[in-house]
């Protein structure tokens, strides 16, 4: 299972200190990776420790627990694991400075936490939530509550957001939405805001998610031991634990990267450096890059202050070991590697071209590739032609083909046009992810195997006649998104 990064700190800063609150400390950190710029939850720069103390969480994080008694406390816990063991990023400011600005914010911040006047408007209403006994985690009763407070009387309301109304009064004759944390207000004056939910305002999962439509066969699961063996084989894992072990005790730059000299190794242990090529830094290397970044969220490696650090995932390099011997871990320990390798490869390709009309459809891709596989070849191990996965693949979710009207003209052809090609850039889309799922170990392609070229790139498959069909783990994978659409 794929663990999140905060989740691994804050459970290892308990363990050091066990009179850590660890709801505080999980909400502080998580609060920080949403609202505060983006950065690993081990690297804490000049003036972070401040603006989580006395910026964000008084404005943004609400308390079930004890926030004012607990949050210094905890941020001190966590900067002292991370010292001790080495594991606060090289971009991070020093401890000393670290636990100075800690000392200087600390007995400001229970103060600034229950001060209400810095209480932004989904704390506010989520802290009366809790004073009234609704369960927080509880959407659906935080969403029937919201409308139930914004029925209540003027004078009602103003007690709970008298200090939102000094420089907004509208808040006072607002109708409220809350779910997953957030709120917001809606003017009840606006028609184009009749009828809207918190779903569709906020976001998050909906009690009315599409289920198939189409029937897929029973998928046959593997046995746990024979999905080991094939994890055992996969390229990537190989690859992965490879860079890990080489670069154990090396040094990092203060960005956390590998320095120049060890880039340039990297990049032809990868295989990305071709003809000569002296790649020396990431951004010259983005397969590379990915990888490694790939290595450090399935927690192979971590970057340290003085240099990289083995993960709780990897296995020992054994001196007489020339390669990775992914052997020495057990059947649930390669399992687990190779689905939290699976999960993570999976969020990169949905983080690609975010902003782009093809978002929703390629945020799933690379596990539809699978099911699509498995329907077209009805449920059996027959390989399927390359192109006809592909287009298939593309199919799923597009817009259906304009009409064909006799006597239309060029705005018809054009239409027609418009809708080939993007299926045509789909297909090319789908067939990066075959490349993908061929290097994960999760198909495998007959005929041409392609020796001399690392496939993890986008290799050449268009109008190839390679046919493609699901190893073991291309079985676990397509049962998970199945699951996961019936869920």
């Amino acid at each position: 299972m794929l663990r999140d990064p905060i989740t691994v700190l804050v459970e290892d800063t308990v363990a050091a200190h066990p009179d850590t609150c660890a709801d505080c400390l999980g909400r502080l950190l998580h609060g920080r990776r949403q609202y505060l710029p983006a950065s690993p939850p081990t690297r804490w720069k000049a003036g972070d420790v401040r603006a989580v103390l006395l910026d964000m969480a008084p404005a943004r994080i609400t308390d079930p627990c004890d926030l004012p008694a607990h949050a210094a406390p905890a941020l001190e816990a966590l900067l002292d694991l991370l010292e001790s063991t080495g594991r606060l990023h090289p971009g991070s400011a020093k401890p000393a400075t670290l636990r100075r600005e800690l000392n200087q914010a600390a007995p400001l911040a229970p103060d600034a936490l229950a001060d209400r006047r810095r209480w932004r408007l989904a704390k506010t209403l989520y802290a009366q939530m809790l004073a009234e006994g609704v369960d927080i985690a509880d959407d659906d009763a935080c969403e029937a509550w919201a409308e139930e407070f914004s029925e209540r009387d003027d004078d009602a309301r103003a007690v709970v957001l008298k200090h939102l109304a000094a420089s907004d009064p509208s808040v006072l004759r607002a109708r409220f939405i809350a779910r997953n944390g957030q709120a917001a207000a809606l003017d009840p004056d606006d028609p184009r805001n009749i009828g809207l939910t918190a779903s569709a305002v906020i976001g998050g999962p909906s009690a009315t998610d599409d289920e198939p439509t189409e029937p897929y066969p029973t998928v046959p699961l593997p046995s746990r031991a024979e999905a080991a063996d094939a994890a055992r084989q996969s390229p990537m894992l190989a690859t992965l634990v490879s860079v890990s072990q080489f670069l154990v005790g090396r040094k990092t730059t203060k960005d956390g990267e590998p320095v120049p000299a060890d880039v340039e190794l990297l990049s032809l242990m990868t295989g990305e450096a071709e003809h000569g090529e002296r790649l020396r830094h990431l951004r010259d290397a983005p397969l590379t890059a990915e990888l490694l970044r790939t290595a450090e969220l399935v927690e192979l490696i971590a970057p340290g202050m003085t240099g990289w650090l083995p993960g709780h995932r990897l296995p020992p390099l054994r001196d007489d070991a020339i390669e990775p011997n992914l052997a020495d871990l057990s059947d649930d320990e390669v399992l687990e590697l190779w689905q939290a390798t699976f999960t993570v490869t999976e969020r990169m390709v949905a983080a690609r071209d975010s902003g782009s009309d093809e978002t929703t459809w390629r945020s799933n891709l690379m596990p539809e590739v699978t099911v699509t596989l498995y329907r077209c070849a009805g449920g059996q191990g027959t390989p399927v032609a390359i192109d006809t996965l592909a287009r298939a693949a593309a199919l799923t979710s597009a817009p259906p083909a304009p009409p064909t009207v006799p006597g239309g003209g060029d705005l018809a052809d054009m239409a027609a046009q418009m809708h080939e090609l993007m299926i045509e850039a789909r297909t090319v889309m789908v067939l990066e992810q075959v490349a993908v799922l061929e290097f994960l170990g999760a198909l495998v392609l007959d005929d041409d195997a392609a020796a001399d070229v690392p496939t993890h790139r986008a290799i050449d498959l268009h109008r190839s006649e390679r046919r493609a069909s699901l190893t073991p783990l291309g079985l676990w994978a397509v049962h998970a998104q199945l699951q996961r659409a019936v869920t």
